[in-house]
């Protein structure tokens, strides 16, 4: 190979690495750490994750989920008998705020409460009859536009998936008219 064609791979790669990069960006200057989290009937402290296995075992706290960051999704966990027991309480339209590291606050509106069902080894998700892969899970979840995720269990084999987008954002979307 020539030292043209190299060159010109290595253009190439170095381009797509960069575009994977940017794209992996956090949409917001001041990072994606959040420290709390409040809706209509909780105010909850923020962890971030030791790992993606790492869920608080207090009330009041949540951790936020290290992989959505990422993605430019604010994920949230907690065990469904203490914090994440007011996920149930939750509404779509219900407003939630959180407060990120630098002071700033972001306004999210509840968009979908959905509930997966999932396999003993989490492999596999369940819903409305379809079957998705950890992955397609996870994409279908945690990927996209910037959005809050919050995650608890829902009895012993089924997760509470909790969706909310930036309030602004999603008021132009219901109130445009073509």
């Amino acid at each position: 190979m020539d030292c043209h064609r190299l060159l010109r791979r290595f253009s190439v790669i170095a381009i797509i690495i960069i575009l994977v990069t940017l794209s992996a960006t956090p949409a917001r200057a001041g990072g994606n750490l959040a420290i709390r989290i409040a809706g209509p009937t909780f105010d909850l402290a923020v962890v971030q994750q030791a790992d993606e296995h790492d869920i608080p075992a207090s009330d009041g706290v949540v951790a936020q989920y290290l992989w959505a960051t990422k993605y430019s999704t604010l994920g949230f966990m907690a065990h469904d008998y203490l914090a994440g027991a007011h996920f149930y309480n939750l509404s779509i339209g219900d407003m939630l705020i959180v407060t990120m590291a630098d002071g700033e606050q972001e306004s999210y509106r509840v968009s979908s409460i959905q509930i997966f069902g999932h396999n003993a080894t989490r492999t596999e998700f369940y819903r409305d009859g379809a079957t998705y892969s950890t992955a397609e899970y996870f994409n279908m979840i945690y990927t996209g536009a910037r959005h809050v995720i919050l995650q608890t269990c829902y009895g012993s084999s089924s997760l509470l998936v909790v969706q909310a987008y930036p309030a602004q954002r999603l008021m132009e979307i219901l109130t445009h008219v073509p």
